[in-house]
Parts: C-alpha cells; sequence; structure tokens
C-alpha cells in the first residue's frame, strides 16, 4: 500500500473541523439600528462610517476562538423592508437572535415588541437584546434592567462607534449556545 500524505492531512482536517461549533444567529431590528455596524465592528475590527441599509438578507461569519474552542456564528441580517413573510422564514435554522435597536430612537426601541412576539411564535433559543449608540448625546436614557424585565431577554447597551460592550452580547450567546458557563475570549 502507498502511503498517501493528503489523505492524512484530510483527515486531520476533518477532525479540526469536527472540533469546531458552528452556530447561526439572526440579527434583527429597525432600520438604522447598526446591525451592519455591529457585524463590522465585531468581524472586522472597524466601524462603517457610511450608512448603507441592508436591503435583503446578508450573511458573515465571524470566528471566535474561545476557552471552549473555535466556535463559528454564521450572523444573519435581516433587514426590516422584508416583507414579514420572509422575515419570519429566517427564524427557521436559527440557533440565537439578536434585537437591535437604535438608543435615540423611541420608535426603534418600541420596535422591539414586534420582533419579541415573532421570535417568541417561530423559535426557542438565546435571544438578546442590543441597544446600539448609547454614547451618543441625543439618546434616551433606559436602565438595561428594566429593559431586561420589560422585554423579558437580556440586554446590553453598546457602541459600535466606540467598541463599548460589543463583545457582551456575542460572549452570552457563546455561552449559552455551548453550554459552558465560564467561557471566555481566548488570546
Amino acid at each position: 500500500m502507498k502511503y498517501n500524505g493528503n489523505s492524512v492531512l484530510r483527515r486531520k482536517e476533518k477532525q479540526v473541523m469536527a472540533e469546531v461549533k458552528e452556530y447561526n444567529v439572526l440579527l434583527v431590528g429597525a432600520t438604522g439600528a447598526g446591525k451592519t455596524s455591529f457585524i463590522a465592528r465585531h468581524c472586522g475590527g472597524e466601524f462603517l462610517k457610511e450608512y448603507h441599509p441592508t436591503t435583503r438578507l446578508s450573511v458573515s461569519s465571524c470566528d471566535f476562538n474561545t476557552s471552549a474552542g473555535k466556535v463559528v456564528l454564521n450572523l444573519w441580517e435581516v433587514s426590516d423592508a422584508l416583507s414579514a413573510k420572509l422575515r419570519h422564514a429566517c427564524y427557521f435554522g436559527t440557533d440565537a437572535v439578536i434585537v437591535m435597536y437604535d438608543a435615540a430612537s423611541e420608535l426603534s426601541y418600541e420596535a422591539v415588541r414586534n420582533y419579541r412576539r415573532d421570535i417568541n411564535y417561530y423559535m426557542c433559543g438565546p435571544i438578546i437584546i442590543a441597544g446600539n449608540k448609547c454614547d451618543r448625546e441625543d439618546r434616551i436614557p433606559r436602565d438595561p434592567i428594566i429593559t431586561c424585565h420589560k422585554f423579558g431577554f437580556p440586554c446590553y447597551e453598546l457602541s459600535t462607534k466606540s467598541g463599548y460592550n460589543c463583545e457582551k452580547p456575542f460572549i452570552h450567546l457563546l455561552r449559552e449556545l455551548t453550554g459552558e458557563d465560564d467561557l471566555i475570549p481566548a488570546e
């Protein structure tokens, strides 16, 4: 039998791939809440200065090296402009949801209620509420604990512009999805 180094390498790659955990996370929220910037901040480390609204569905993958090993989150960003029927179809096949709102917009904040109703109907899995733009002077002050109780999900205030708290929703979801309560990001 002839030794084939390529097949050994392929087998090792498959073993490594089997150790990688992969989850689908849906990002929803009102137009202008900062979903695209949130993804860009975490996946690329940059803040997007220009506003380019997502018109349909956008999928980005982010790798997380954690104390529980490598985890890949496929982030499905859904445009608020999609028809309700198409938006609802996106809930199927997702493992978790992040609902974003603009901390300076009352309408954006109140839209969380509609997303909550959809989420409760279409899926069961970890759900996080993220209030973006908490560094703006015109933000509407809200206590995250009260927001958490109002909507029944963990809530984080963050700023994609400054990077403040941007990792916290992801760490929370990673802990819930992997079942590792003491999971921490690895260097």
